[in-house]
């Protein structure tokens, strides 16, 4: 199998209990050809201390730090600018991932060539242990019937195509993986998952997922609305969006 770049994008904004160990489990990999673009938020913790140490360590840790607070879209879309890789990964802050992980998406994507992105199975853990064990299916045609109704698919366990012109939708400050994939689709890009339990997926109390919830479901629903705009229409309304419509919401 050959070894292209694959470029992993990690923001981080206060985690420093976990983002050491996040970097580890990529620095660990069985897969060597990789880059982590560490992108620090304005953390007020000692985030971005432990972010240069662990670039002093292994010079495949690229560490930017942010002059003002972005958020997570906009370091999402600053990282795929900055990503040299063929591929593009993910990883958040206080996730992990399987030594082989990053091995096996590469050689999925090497011998498949119809797929754009690709997903893991994933354990969903917490500090008292496992909580479940997730494997969405391989078949695109079932990914996407349940990709209509809710999103499946672990943002921390993804790969895709380094491609030109593909980027986050920068108005969608909460749920924007969702909206991610089901912009891929309607651009008639195929996404896959490999089964295997290759990401590790933390319920973090202070993180955006548990932090958020409200506000996630409700971008998750625009997004789903955009998607069937677009199936019926060719085009969707986002350009008309006002995401402080959902923000201003208590």
């Amino acid at each position: 199998m050959n070894s292209p770049l694959v470029s992993i994008i990690m923001p981080v904004f206060n985690d420093d209990k976990h983002v050491d160990d996040a970097i580890y489990s990529l620095l660990k990999q069985s897969y060597i050809n990789i880059e982590v673009i560490a992108i620090d938020d304005c953390s007020k913790d000692k985030s971005f201390a432990f972010l240069k140490d662990l670039s002093k360590i292994d010079k495949r840790v690229k560490i930017f730090k942010n002059k003002q607070h972005i958020g997570l879209t906009n370091c999402l879309n600053k990282g795929i600018l900055i990503a040299k890789g063929k591929y593009i990964s993910r990883l958040d802050s206080d996730d992990l991932a399987n030594k082989k992980r990053i091995e096996r998406q590469v050689s999925f994507l090497e011998k498949n060539k119809n797929i754009f992105l690709i997903g893991t199975g994933y354990t969903i853990f917490n500090e008292m242990g496992v909580c479940m064990r997730i494997r969405p299916p391989s078949n695109f045609k079932k990914l996407r019937l349940i990709l209509e109704k809710n999103n499946i698919i672990c943002h921390s366990s993804i790969m895709f195509r380094n491609e030109s012109g593909i980027f986050y939708r920068n108005k969608f400050y909460f749920g924007q993986d969702y909206d991610f994939y089901l912009t891929l689709i309607t651009m008639g890009k195929k996404i896959s998952c490999i089964s295997q339990l290759l990401t590790r997926h933390r319920i973090n109390p202070s993180g955006i997922s548990c932090s958020y919830k409200r506000k996630q479901k409700q971008f998750r629903q625009k997004a789903r609305f955009f998607y069937f705009e677009r199936l019926r229409n060719g085009v969707d309304s986002y350009a008309h969006f006002d995401p402080n419509s959902i923000l201003r919401k208590p």
